[in-house]
């Protein structure tokens, strides 16, 4: 009877993990969905979920794939950081399994996730180890599942022996039981002996009976457990086949769409450096600058602008914010570009008219007046007077600071952006003039120098900071100029990701 009892016992915790299995498998479908919706951030906290479910089911394969996922969507939003955490731990988890298939993936991943964090070292090591993974990845999953039902198997066979034992030991009580009865026979009277001897058959009998409906019931509790251990396994089976075919679909799926993306942004970067002034033709009338141009993305929000005037001998030279990075920020740069461009051919020579002119053509170009559309440019716009020694300068959001006579001076800009709000009542841009009575330095930029955190997450480099960084290098040539802001840049950040575009552009006159 305590083996019958120990058998629903098995088989009720056995439905029990099933329905933790199931939803498991619930979250973990949940979670490609919106992945596949690129909805990275909910798909990340329903992988955190399914993760939860693993561990306590005691699941370190599923727990290790659900990390995987977990961090793919990490990396989607750039959290290559935090996604690096989360495939460390899968990788863990794969060794102790011996599991290529997660060692691989993790691999790849862990390549990924270093690279676009800027250790290159790292990368490089796990691609080789991703490449030398991925051949065994499909083979390694079928070995395990065979292996899960030979277990089965010899969990059965250990049944099956244990209930013949207890049939064994049935058949001797009733030899003792027998005994006992012949023992007492011989003690009786005749009479008495035929009685006892009438009992005993028929007690024996009864035995005989009760021993084949206990058979009965055993190959019958036997026989369902097998058949529902089967069945569950059978499910089991089912689910992990399709569960596999379905994840290569979806990294068929995934890997298709991440090429195309990426191809996508590649043309979209070819675009951008095409429009981008060249520095040969900025040399050619501007022989003293450096650009310190570091996007966070492939594309940028950020870009500098440059347009000569050959017949007054003056160019238009710009650091420009745009709202945004990455393909977005691009895009808004595209129209801020061409926008600019149009005005200046348009013969506007002022410099704080074309920002009051580009405010307008970007509202218009965004339809603003009508719609929730807030985008805008920061900018730092200069006109060179090659022949009277001066420069003019208008502004918004971002300063022009020059330093003459070892003197640093901070021109500042209007406190607002060009596009993103329209109001007619505005004030316009104002403009500012410096004469240049000897050599002086002048610099222009965006915020994202400035606005970097260090690698802790606590401090900004901060404008103040970074004006001492100008003056401590305005003596130096400009290609060390360039390379010392860069190296100051790089130390502050360390391992922390870069939040934002870097433009930086410096220059002499005098």
């Amino acid at each position: 009877m305590q083996k019958v009892i120990f058998s629903f016992l098995l088989l009720f915790m056995s439905f029990v993990a099933f329905s933790q299995i199931k939803e498991a498998e619930k979250l973990h479908s949940e979670g490609v969905k919106l992945f596949n919706k690129t909805d990275y951030t909910n798909a990340f906290k329903t992988f955190t979920k399914e993760i939860s479910i693993r561990k306590k089911e005691n699941d370190p394969k599923n727990e290790s794939l659900a990390s995987i996922y977990a961090a793919s969507s990490l990396q989607k939003q750039n959290k290559h950081s935090k996604a690096i955490k989360y495939l460390t731990s899968s990788l863990e988890i794969g060794i102790k399994l011996n599991n290529y298939n997660i060692i691989g993936t993790c691999y790849g991943m862990l390549s990924e996730s270093y690279a676009a964090s800027g250790n290159d070292l790292k990368a490089q090591e796990y691609y080789t180890n991703y490449k030398n993974f991925e051949s065994h990845v499909e083979n390694k999953e079928l070995k395990s599942t065979l292996e899960q039902t030979k277990e089965a198997k010899i969990t059965l066979e250990q049944e099956l022996v244990k209930t013949t034992d207890s049939l064994q030991k049935t058949e001797e009580n009733l030899a003792v039981t027998k005994a006992i009865a012949e023992t007492r026979k011989m003690k009786l009277s005749i009479t008495e002996k035929q009685k006892e001897i009438q009992k005993i058959e028929l007690d024996k009998q009864k035995l005989t009976i009760k021993q084949s409906q206990l058979e009965i019931q055993n190959q019958r509790i036997i026989r369902n457990f097998i058949i529902i251990v089967l069945i569950f396994l059978l499910v089991l089976l089912g689910l992990m086949i399709y569960s596999y075919r379905q994840k290569k679909k979806d990294n068929r799926i995934i890997h298709a769409q991440k090429e195309r993306i990426q191809e996508s942004i590649n043309y979209a970067l070819k675009i951008q450096k095409a429009m981008l002034p060249k520095e040969e033709y900025i040399a050619e009338s501007l022989s003293n600058f450096f650009i310190l141009y570091q996007p966070v993305s492939v594309v940028s929000g950020d870009f500098y602008f440059y347009l000569k005037d050959e017949h007054e001998n003056t160019a238009y030279l710009a650091a420009v914010d745009c709202t945004g990075h990455g393909v977005p920020g691009a895009m808004m740069s595209m129209i801020a570009y061409n926008s600019l461009s149009e005005i200046i051919h348009n013969g506007e020579t002022e410099v704080h008219e074309i920002l009051n002119k580009l405010h307008f053509k970007i509202i218009k170009a965004l339809n603003q007046q009508s719609t929730s559309n807030r985008d805008g440019v920061d900018i730092a716009l200069c006109k060179l007077f090659y022949n009277e020694s001066k420069i003019e300068y208008s502004g918004a959001r971002n300063p022009l600071v020059y330093i003459q006579n070892n003197k640093l001076t901070i021109v500042k800009a209007n406190r607002r952006p060009v596009g993103g709000i329209y109001k007619k009542e505005l004030e316009s841009f104002t403009k500012e003039t410096v004469l240049i009575t000897e050599s002086t330095q002048f610099y222009i930029f965006s915020d994202g120098y400035s606005d970097q955190f260090d690698e802790k997450g606590t401090n900004k480099i901060s404008s103040k900071r970074m004006y001492d960084y100008f003056n401590e290098i305005h003596t130096l040539s400009f290609n060390e100029q360039k390379e010392i802001l860069h190296q100051k840049y790089t130390a502050w950040k360390g391992n922390y990701e870069q939040i934002d575009d870097v433009c930086i552009i410096g220059f002499k006159m005098g």
